[in-house]
């Protein structure tokens, strides 16, 4: 859903956060699938992590 919304809002970038237990390790579905899942919609797609810094420009229009 969250790959939907980024590419109909136009957005350069999509970092996901705060994972569903589901994803967690040791699960039969993993980090990398919703990534590859969320990829399919939106190609720039990250899955954020510890200390991951993210530096943004600001549009002048």
């Amino acid at each position: 859903m969250a790959a939907r919304v980024a590419s109909e809002a136009g957005v350069r970038a999509l970092v996901l956060t705060h994972f569903s237990p589901r994803y967690f390790p040791g699960n039969e579905t993993g980090p990398e699938d919703l990534l590859r899942e969320a990829r399919s919609v939106f190609p720039a797609t990250e899955l954020a992590h510890d200390f991951l810094s993210i530096d943004v420009e600001r549009r002048v229009e």
